[in-house]
Protein backbone atom coordinates (compact mmCIF):
# COMPACT_ATOMS: atom_id res chain seq x y z
CA UNK A 1 0.00 0.00 0.00
CA UNK A 2 1.05 3.67 -0.62
CA UNK A 3 0.68 6.30 1.52
CA UNK A 4 1.20 9.96 1.96
CA UNK A 5 -0.17 13.41 0.20
CA UNK A 6 -1.43 12.91 -3.07
CA UNK A 7 1.56 12.77 -5.57
CA UNK A 8 2.88 15.56 -7.30
CA UNK A 9 3.06 15.65 -10.76
CA UNK A 10 1.14 12.40 -11.01
CA UNK A 11 -0.88 14.32 -13.79
CA UNK A 12 2.14 15.31 -15.57
CA UNK A 13 0.66 15.87 -19.53
CA UNK A 14 -1.91 15.24 -21.41
CA UNK A 15 -2.13 11.68 -22.31
CA UNK A 16 -3.28 10.45 -18.86
CA UNK A 17 -6.60 8.49 -19.54
CA UNK A 18 -7.23 6.58 -16.37
CA UNK A 19 -5.68 7.76 -12.90
CA UNK A 20 -5.96 5.12 -10.27
CA UNK A 21 -5.26 5.34 -6.72
CA UNK A 22 -7.51 3.13 -5.09
CA UNK A 23 -7.06 0.93 -2.36
CA UNK A 24 -4.33 2.98 -0.32
CA UNK A 25 -3.78 5.28 2.39
CA UNK A 26 -3.25 8.44 0.54
CA UNK A 27 -4.44 11.75 2.91
CA UNK A 28 -4.58 15.13 2.87
CA UNK A 29 -6.70 17.05 0.08
CA UNK A 30 -6.94 16.52 -3.57
CA UNK A 31 -5.32 18.98 -5.50
CA UNK A 32 -7.40 21.52 -7.81
CA UNK A 33 -4.93 21.51 -10.67
CA UNK A 34 -5.93 18.06 -11.63
CA UNK A 35 -8.47 20.40 -13.25
CA UNK A 36 -5.81 21.34 -15.96
CA UNK A 37 -5.61 18.12 -17.59
CA UNK A 38 -7.90 17.78 -20.12
CA UNK A 39 -7.78 13.69 -21.20
CA UNK A 40 -8.91 12.00 -18.37
CA UNK A 41 -11.45 9.68 -18.41
CA UNK A 42 -11.56 7.18 -15.29
CA UNK A 43 -10.34 8.75 -11.91
CA UNK A 44 -10.40 6.43 -9.32
CA UNK A 45 -9.29 7.61 -5.78
CA UNK A 46 -11.97 5.05 -3.60
CA UNK A 47 -10.79 3.60 -0.27
CA UNK A 48 -7.84 6.24 0.59
CA UNK A 49 -7.94 8.72 3.49
CA UNK A 50 -8.45 11.89 1.28
CA UNK A 51 -10.16 14.83 2.85
CA UNK A 52 -11.67 17.95 2.33
CA UNK A 53 -13.22 19.76 -0.75
CA UNK A 54 -13.38 17.47 -4.21
CA UNK A 55 -12.03 19.44 -6.42
CA UNK A 56 -14.87 20.54 -8.50
CA UNK A 57 -13.38 21.30 -11.91
CA UNK A 58 -12.86 17.12 -12.32
CA UNK A 59 -16.77 17.06 -12.93
CA UNK A 60 -16.21 18.97 -15.78
CA UNK A 61 -13.26 17.41 -17.50
CA UNK A 62 -14.90 16.79 -21.28
CA UNK A 63 -13.10 12.88 -21.27
CA UNK A 64 -14.48 11.96 -17.72
CA UNK A 65 -16.76 9.10 -17.57
CA UNK A 66 -16.08 7.60 -14.56
CA UNK A 67 -15.15 9.03 -11.16
CA UNK A 68 -14.61 6.47 -8.15
CA UNK A 69 -14.64 8.25 -4.51
CA UNK A 70 -15.97 6.18 -2.09
CA UNK A 71 -15.00 5.25 1.27
CA UNK A 72 -13.22 8.82 1.67
CA UNK A 73 -13.80 11.87 3.78
CA UNK A 74 -14.70 14.56 1.00
CA UNK A 75 -16.84 17.29 1.77
CA UNK A 76 -19.99 18.92 0.04
CA UNK A 77 -22.29 18.42 -2.47
CA UNK A 78 -22.60 16.97 -6.09
CA UNK A 79 -22.86 19.24 -8.64
CA UNK A 80 -25.62 20.02 -10.35
CA UNK A 81 -23.53 19.84 -13.47
CA UNK A 82 -22.84 16.18 -12.31
CA UNK A 83 -27.09 15.48 -12.01
CA UNK A 84 -27.57 17.03 -15.95
CA UNK A 85 -24.58 14.42 -16.98
CA UNK A 86 -26.17 11.51 -14.99
CA UNK A 87 -29.15 12.26 -16.94
CA UNK A 88 -27.35 12.47 -19.98
CA UNK A 89 -25.36 9.22 -19.80
CA UNK A 90 -22.37 11.23 -19.84
CA UNK A 91 -19.99 9.07 -17.20
CA UNK A 92 -21.10 7.12 -13.97
CA UNK A 93 -20.42 8.19 -10.18
CA UNK A 94 -19.60 5.31 -8.07
CA UNK A 95 -20.81 5.89 -4.84
CA UNK A 96 -21.86 2.72 -2.93
CA UNK A 97 -19.91 -0.75 -2.69
CA UNK A 98 -18.64 -2.27 -6.29
CA UNK A 99 -16.02 -3.65 -7.59
CA UNK A 100 -12.42 -1.34 -7.17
Amino acid sequence: MLSGAFPDGVCIGNGLISLSLHTNLFNGSLPDAIRRYRSPEIFQVQNNEFRGNFPSGLWSLPKIKIIRAKSNQFLGEIPDLVSMALSWNRFRLITTASPS
